[in-house]
């Protein structure tokens, strides 16, 4: 998967979000570079701008690993999320067009697709008992 350079902070953050990083798992540079197609520059300093916003902490001679949220963090992102998701919803509702609707039905059908496969990631790791929420809400639909 090849991304532009400038992108590289928005997919690592989207792809810890998703749980495609484990919470505590660590990040190399080689790794990042090689999954997001660029040079470790731009992974060096989408990692300063994660830890920044409390996505990736970095420990001396450990290097960068996804932030491991406490509860009380964890618990005042989902009273944030509680919060801001239904009109996040709403102002969705209200813009939405039917190129929108047509989007959201293919979704719908990918996801009743996914879980009669048993590929429901989330909800398997719901039904596991980690039902901690994300390190960040999801963005709102503009």
């Amino acid at each position: 998967m090849r991304i532009p350079a400038h992108s590289v902070c928005t997919a690592i953050r989207d792809d810890i979000v998703s749980g495609v990083y484990e919470r505590g798992s660590r990040l190399t540079e080689e790794l990042l570079a090689r999954r997001y197609g660029v040079s470790r520059v731009p992974v060096r300093e989408a990692l300063r701008t994660l830890e920044s916003e409390g996505f990736v902490v970095t420990r001396r001679h450990a290097g960068a690993c996804v932030a491991e949220p406490t509860e009380q963090e964890a618990a005042d992102l989902l009273e944030v999320r509680m919060l801001l998701e239904p009109l996040g919803a709403a102002r969705a509702a209200q813009r939405r067009t039917e190129a929108h609707l047509k989007v959201l039905r293919g979704l719908v059908r990918l996801g009743q697709e996914r879980a009669r496969r048993g590929e429901g990631r989330i909800c398997g790791r719901w039904a596991a008992g980690s039902t901690r929420p994300s390190p960040r809400p999801p963005a709102a639909p503009a």
